[in-house]
């Protein structure tokens, strides 16, 4: 059970949102992520949603800001962890970005809800450099590593890219 505070000013602001945009869970859960910093994303979205009982629910590949991009993060991320298992390093670096439109519509979005909770999208994706870090013990540079991984996410055609300096 997620736990955030009954707060009927939130609980407006969803319905607000839900009414407005047509958002996954994801993305709803990421407007309100800083409520509950331990939990993911899409709890959150869920938890919301069905506390306000509303019962239309988004897929990723529906949802008018993400446009399945959420959904997808995972397999990027397990892309980099396989492509990383055969190389020995002390330093690597993850970076990401987003489609202007993406961001675009975040920016919108965040105006007219004036959700002092929300994280970016963009913020969310650079997460998991921390995530890699943890799970392989290796730091995280800021300065030219070995290993650059990027993601490309663009609205149509996501694409992951692995530059590897020698």
């Amino acid at each position: 059970m997620i736990n955030i505070p009954e707060d009927q000013k939130i609980f407006k602001t969803v319905e607000k949102i839900l009414l407005k945009f047509h958002l996954c869970d994801y993305c709803l859960g990421r407007l309100f992520s800083k409520l509950k910093k331990s939990t993911c994303n899409k709890d959150i979205g869920s938890f919301l949603r069905k506390k306000i009982e509303f019962k239309t629910i988004i897929k990723p590949i529906n949802c008018e800001l993400c446009q399945g991009l959420s959904s997808e993060v995972e397999f990027f991320y397990n892309l980099i962890l396989d492509s990383l298992k055969d190389y020995e390093f002390d330093t690597f670096l993850i970076g990401c970005k987003i489609d202007e439109d993406i961001i675009n519509k975040e920016n919108k979005l965040i105006a007219e809800t004036d959700s002092e909770y929300f994280e970016s999208i963009k913020n969310e994706l650079n997460f998991y450099s921390k995530k890699t870090s943890k799970l392989m013990d290796i730091n995280i540079s800021d300065e030219e590593s070995k290993y650059m991984y990027g993601f490309y996410l663009y609205s149509i055609n996501r694409t992951f890219q692995s530059i590897h300096n020698f």
